[in-house]
């Protein structure tokens, strides 16, 4: 076995990829939630007008 000064090599700087990533996850992400409100604003637009009508129907 070998005693000799063992000196490691420096480790690659992934900074800025990491924060690339996570930049792009995090736009993802709103995304899907602006998909997500979207929907549900829709849905509840949709189900207000039918019940809108159906009382304005009613007699």
């Amino acid at each position: 076995m070998s005693h000799e000064k063992f000196t490691p090599k420096e480790a690659p700087n992934y900074t800025m990829a990491f924060l690339t990533m996570m930049g792009a996850i995090t736009f993802i992400g709103l995304w899907i939630i602006a998909g997500l409100f979207g929907w549900a604003w829709v849905w509840i637009s949709a189900a207000t007008a039918e019940f809108a009508y159906r009382r304005a129907n009613r007699g």
